[in-house]
C-alpha cells in the first residue's frame, strides 16, 4: 500500500504545481485531426473488435466478438452531448441472456477522461495527465487489489511504464517496461484513444484493453519496435527476461499486422 500511495502523492504534487503556474494555463484538449475512415477492425486470432466512425471521425458504435467463448458477443454505442463523449451503453450475452452495462465518463477541466464509472463494476478506475495532455497515470482498485501504472514519455512516445501492484492477499510487486525503439509510422490505436482516451478503456472484453495491450503500443504516436522488461528487487531494477522485438507489416505506411511480445493482431482500415 505504501508504494502506491507514495507514487500517487508524488504525481499529485507535480500536477498541482503545474496547475498553479500561470505560465502553464492550458486550453481544453481537442482531439487531433485523423485520416478519414468509416470502420476499424482489430483481429486477434479468432477474436475481433469493430469500431464504427461517422463522417466527422467520431466513434459511434462497435462490437467485440470472442470466438473462444461462443456465448460472448458484445456491442456498444457511444453517447455524446455537445460533441463531447459522456458515456457508452454495452449489450452482451451472459449465460445466454442479454445484459446491459452503462458506462459514464467524467472529464477533468481540460476535457480529458478522469474517471470511468459503471453501475455493474466493483472496481474504480481513474486517470491523470501531464501538461502536454499525455496520460501519465492509471489507477485501478478492485476490492483489495490495486494497480498503479506510471507512464513517462520521450517526446510523443512512451519511454517507460511502471506497474506497482498490490494483490488480493496483500503481496506487492513492481515491474517496469522500457521502450527502446520506435518506427516513424503513425500508430493505428490513435483512432481509439483520440477522444480523451475513453474508447480504449471502456470495454471489459475484446483485444483492445489497457491490460492486454502494452501501453507503449496503445498510447504512443509511433509504433514501438523494441522493449525491455525489469522487475524490482529491493531498490534495484533487474532484467526480467529476453528483450522483446515487435514486428509490423505496412500498407501505405499503416500497420496491418503486429506481432511480438505476446501480441498478434491484424488491423483493417475501411
Amino acid at each position: 500500500m505504501k508504494s502506491i500511495v507514495k507514487y500517487i502523492l508524488y504525481l499529485s504534487v507535480i500536477m498541482a504545481a503545474t496547475a498553479c503556474n500561470d505560465d502553464n494555463i492550458r486550453a481544453p484538449y481537442r482531439p487531433v485531426t485523423l485520416p478519414k475512415i468509416s470502420r476499424l477492425n482489430i483481429i486477434s486470432g479468432s477474436d475481433s473488435s469493430v469500431f464504427i466512425y461517422n463522417t466527422d471521425m467520431i466513434l459511434t458504435s462497435g462490437r467485440d466478438n470472442s470466438e473462444g467463448n461462443s456465448a460472448w458477443k458484445e456491442s456498444f454505442a457511444m453517447e455524446y452531448q455537445n460533441s463531447l463523449l459522456t458515456g457508452a451503453t454495452y449489450e452482451y450475452l451472459m449465460d445466454e441472456r442479454k445484459q446491459t452495462r452503462n458506462i459514464s465518463y467524467k472529464r477533468n477541466d481540460f476535457n480529458m477522461l478522469s474517471t470511468i464509472v459503471s453501475e455493474t463494476w466493483t472496481k474504480g478506475l481513474s486517470l491523470s495527465y501531464d501538461e502536454s495532455y499525455r496520460l501519465i497515470q492509471i489507477y485501478m482498485k478492485d476490492g483489495s487489489t490495486e494497480n498503479l501504472y506510471v507512464i513517462t514519455y520521450n517526446g510523443p512516445n512512451v519511454a517507460t511504464v511502471e506497474l506497482h501492484q498490490i494483490s488480493e492477499n496483500g503481496g506487492e510487486s513492481d515491474t517496469r517496461t522500457e521502450y527502446t525503439a520506435y518506427d516513424s509510422n503513425a500508430n493505428p490505436f490513435h483512432f481509439l484513444v483520440n477522444v480523451f482516451h475513453a474508447p480504449a478503456f471502456a470495454s471489459a472484453y475484446g483485444p483492445v484493453r489497457y491490460d492486454s495491450l502494452p501501453l507503449g503500443m496503445l498510447l504512443s504516436a509511433n509504433n514501438p519496435t523494441a522493449s525491455v522488461s525489469y522487475v524490482k528487487n529491493g531498490e534495484h531494477w533487474e532484467n526480467n527476461g529476453t528483450p522483446v522485438d515487435y514486428m509490423y507489416e505496412y500498407a501505405d505506411n499503416d500497420p496491418v499486422t503486429i506481432s511480438g511480445g505476446g501480441v498478434s493482431l491484424v488491423i483493417e482500415y475501411h
